[in-house]
């Protein structure tokens, strides 16, 4: 007897818990959940160049000497095109196999370098400059919104999918002859960005030839929204 008694009291406590988790809407019992979407379509206001000057010798001394060298001048040419770092630097040794087994036939040393800029206009420079001072490698050009235009860019996607979540429920109630009342429960799904890049071949220098233009990026937001409803 004791046991089921016991019994009784975990089940009603269990009760209990579920319905204080799902007090907020229960109180309200007539309610709708509606949803909101929208997509800003921005341009991207900054471009990031990746590129790389691959180096060979005999000696990982030798190898190591001649990388900086070309990275001095790859830099001086870049100056005040934009902020230059070293994204990767990569080091290993040349094995040849042969039926006698592996023989070192120097070494390769991989420098890569990341240019950011705002300047759009600037990247055919950027990448003409690269190569004329020595790099031999243009990895990848990537297009993307800076960290303030990204905030900006959100907040308005987000406001904009909040307002129709709204706008479709009081189209909605409205035509049950209803009103929406209060805000009960929001859920906001990740907005995104769809960063664009464009690919480099055939590059020239010194020509001012090279036109590389970015595409346009797309911000989605997904908003679910729960009005209470008034008569």
């Amino acid at each position: 007897m004791h046991g089921l008694i016991i019994t009784s009291v975990v089940i009603l406590a269990v009760a209990l818990i579920i319905a204080a988790v799902n007090l907020p809407i229960e109180k309200h019992s007539d309610y709708i959940t509606v949803n909101g979407q929208s997509e800003l379509v921005v341009q991207p206001d900054e471009a990031i160049v990746y590129f790389s000057v691959n180096t060979d010798a005999d000696t990982a001394k030798a190898v190591q000497e001649a990388d900086s060298a070309s990275a001095l001048k790859v830099q001086a040419a870049l100056s005040g095109l934009g902020r230059v770092e070293t994204s990767n630097y990569y080091l290993f040794p040349k094995i040849d196999w042969t039926p006698n087994g592996s023989v070192n036939n120097g070494y390769s040393l991989t420098h890569q370098f990341k240019v950011t800029t705002n300047d759009l206009q600037a990247v055919s420079k950027i990448v003409e400059a690269a190569v004329g001072a020595g790099a031999n490698g243009v990895d990848s050009i990537n297009y993307e919104l800076s960290q303030d235009s990204k905030n900006n860019a959100s907040a308005q996607v987000m406001t904009q999918a909040t307002l129709a979540a709204r706008s479709k429920a009081n189209m909605v109630v409205g035509a049950l002859g209803l009103h929406t009342g209060r805000v009960l429960k929001v859920e906001e799904s990740s907005w995104w960005f769809q960063a664009s890049s464009a690919a480099v071949s055939g590059v020239t220098t010194g020509s001012g030839s090279n036109v590389i233009s970015p595409q346009t990026m797309a911000i989605d937001a997904n908003v679910n929204v729960v009005f209470e409803v008034k008569k």
